[in-house]
């Protein structure tokens, strides 16, 4: 039995195993960083469960959505995303509660962490309400009242603009000249009125 090709074949066993679980670590890391930057950005202070397995599920749902949202995220990942494991007569069996359970809160997590990404940088840009947001996910359910809202407001396509200088004056028509034995109009260079047959020049 050759031990040497078998030594190798665990060492590298061994080095895929650690390398998995640094990476693991590393992605766990990366979103505990953000969920704790995000909490800062609305509440001015951090929190330990941005590092803490379960509570980052729960802040995770908190920060997009709302408390209740939270807690279905640790609820999920309990039921579903666990799973067991039985030994009968040698043989091992993998049970969970539904099949692939892991996997859909697995990416169930990696959607509400996606979403999550764009609604801090929406808040940041100024897109989303700050004060709205902190107090909408720091409720259980339903939406704050008596905070700003973040509608827009409508613009008119036509606005009406009052005239500075005030409504404009009756214009007065200008009168022409008048044929002095009749009254009537006659033009500048005539020389006799058409009316009345008056001699003007």
């Amino acid at each position: 039995m050759n031990f040497s090709g078998l030594g190798a074949i665990f060492g590298a066993m061994i080095a895929v195993v650690i390398v998995a679980l640094l990476l693991v670590l590393g992605i766990f890391i990366v979103i505990g960083i953000f969920l704790n930057k995000f909490h800062t950005y609305l509440y001015g202070k951090g929190t330990a469960c941005a590092f803490i397995p379960f509570a980052q599920g729960y802040l995770l749902g908190k920060l997009t959505f709302n408390k209740c949202i939270g807690w279905v995220v640790v609820a999920c990942t309990l039921f579903l995303g666990t799973s067991t494991t039985t030994s009968i007569n040698g043989q091992t069996t993998t049970h969970s509660l539904i099949p692939g359970g892991s996997t859909i809160v697995t990416l169930a997590k990696l959607g509400l962490l996606i979403y999550a990404i764009i609604k801090y940088e929406k808040i940041k840009k100024g897109e989303l309400n700050k004060e709205h947001e902190a107090a909408k996910s720091n409720m259980f359910w339903g939406e704050p009242v008596g905070t700003i809202s973040t509608a827009p407001t409508p613009i008119p396509d036509s606005v009406d603009t009052p005239n500075p200088a005030g409504p404009p004056a009756d214009v007065q028509p200008t009168e022409g000249p008048k044929c002095p034995g009749c009254g009537g109009d006659i033009t500048a260079d005539s020389e006799f009125c058409q009316n009345c047959g008056t001699k003007l020049k």
